[in-house]
């Protein structure tokens, strides 16, 4: 059963909300111009962003039309359905200018990753989209998820609309909910500190900071996420009941779970290093797709040695699911993101390495090549995941691109690295070698060559 933790109460007009200014004063008068049970509430999250509550019903498969108003300063916003046991699919969304996004292709909607009774979508998702002032319509479609029927429910639809950001910046946090089997005591603080710098620095370009992360050890139901047959819902559902009353998980927060290994019962070859339970994830943190788990089984030797720079590659891909971005390219090679500055992949023999370099391609066109490889955002993905309300306003210092070529002249057998994002020359190493560095560990550089590295 799905939680509602945090349910806005109908028949309530929070007509103390007028003392708000600007953009957010305008949003709390359109969700409350009328009383009654079924009046839209707006309540207050932070400064910059509000939520406005609608109730609906989906009837024989389909909801009665609902509109919304959103206001001068609004750059994106977060559509939400709640429910009880449907899976929901936009079937319309109009715009202030007439036209159905939805009905003219303009709106990527698919693959938008749901539980029973719960679904988020984030608009825009590109470049080519932008939100404007003005009253909006949107109709659900919605199935039972248990029997595939058409389906017949009470809804709720939240909007939630953040501020647009100064400067295009903003800033996450992170909580990393470490299971007591994927990474050892005596070195995970270390390790996660080491990710947390990488992540950090993968963001930064595309002005987002990591403003803070917090660890926390926790005893998970299974160590083994299986993604086939449903019980990853129940892990999330677990480890958010132990840990947001603790605030070990908090609010504002994107909430990561370290796991030793996830795969698919129904395809004993799916062995991913990461997964997003929500594409967009919810703003609210006591939703059962608030999370995003990332395996270390598959950066660990066996040793109690991390590949940390792989998994904080892994791990930035998967938040950049979560805050609303497709893979560049999915493995058929003709579904691409809706984003036109994106590099495409059709088939292993056209990828280029400006694709692969890319931190939301999937690893499945790195054909074997290092998960570190991937670091670069670009422009236009950066203001999509900017747009995500989870994403506050605050200063980032934004630091250059990757360097993408090593061009410092080293003798044998130090070589040239690059290692977060400066260069300078360091022994080379085989990572397949039984001692392969006397001193440090034996990682991957950021453009995929293996050096000795302090520990």
């Amino acid at each position: 059963m799905q939680r509602w933790r945090r349910q806005l109460p109908n028949g309530t007009c929070k007509l103390l909300r007028l003392a708000l200014t600007g953009a957010l004063a305008l949003s709390t008068l359109a969700g409350v111009a009328s009383c009654g049970s079924d009046a839209p509430t707006t309540e207050l999250l932070r400064d910059d962003l509000s939520v406005t509550t609608y109730s609906s019903r989906i009837e024989g498969g389909l909801s009665e039309r609902i509109t919304f108003d959103i206001p001068y300063g609004v750059e994106s916003f977060l559509i939400e359905v709640r429910g009880d046991k449907g899976l929901y699919y936009l079937t319309e969304l109009i715009a202030p200018n007439g036209r159905d996004v939805i009905e003219g292709a303009k709106y990527t909607t698919r693959g938008a990753r749901e539980v029973p009774g719960l679904v988020d979508w984030l608009y825009p998702n590109s470049p080519d989209l932008f939100a404007e002032e003005g009253q909006y319509t949107l109709t659900v479609r919605g199935i039972n998820a248990f029997t595939g029927n058409n389906l017949s429910e009470d809804i709720k639809v939240l909007i939630y609309t953040p501020e647009e950001k100064p400067a295009d910046t903003c800033g996450i946090r992170i909580d990393f909910l470490v299971d007591d089997a994927a990474l050892g005591a005596e070195t995970f603080a270390a390790a996660v500190e080491r990710i947390y710098e990488k992540v950090d620095l993968n963001f930064r370009q595309i002005g987002i900071k990591v403003e803070n992360y917090q660890t926390y050890r926790v005893n998970m139901q299974s160590s083994d996420i299986n993604l086939g047959d449903g019980s990853a819902v129940s892990i999330v559902d677990d480890v958010l009941d132990k840990t947001l009353p603790i605030g070990a998980a908090r609010d504002n927060a994107v909430h990561v779970m370290l796991v030793r290994r996830i795969g698919g019962s129904d395809n004993p070859t799916f062995d991913p290093a990461g997964y997003s339970m929500g594409l967009p994830g919810p703003y609210a943190p006591d939703r059962d797709t608030s999370a995003v788990m990332v395996s270390t089984e598959l950066y660990s030797d066996g040793s109690g040695s991390l590949d940390a720079d792989g998994l904080a590659s892994s791990l930035t891909h998967e938040i950049g699911h979560f805050l609303g971005l497709y893979h560049t390219s999915e493995r058929n090679g003709s579904d691409h993101d809706p984003i036109s500055d994106t590099p495409e992949c059709e088939s292993e023999f056209t990828c280029t390495d400006e694709f692969r370099r890319n931190i939301m391609t999937s690893s499945f066109w790195l054909q074997g090549g290092p998960p570190s490889f991937r670091n670069r955002f670009t422009e236009a993905q950066g203001k999509v995941m900017r747009g995500h309300p989870l994403c506050k306003p605050m200063s980032v210092n934004v630091v250059a691109p990757p360097i993408e070529e090593c061009t410092l002249e080293c003798t044998a057998p130090n070589t040239c690295a690059v290692i977060n994002a400066r260069m300078s020359c360091e022994l080379a190493c085989d990572p397949g070698a039984t001692a392969p560095c006397e001193t440090g560990e034996c990682l991957s550089d950021d453009l995929g060559t293996y050096v000795c590295t302090p520990t």
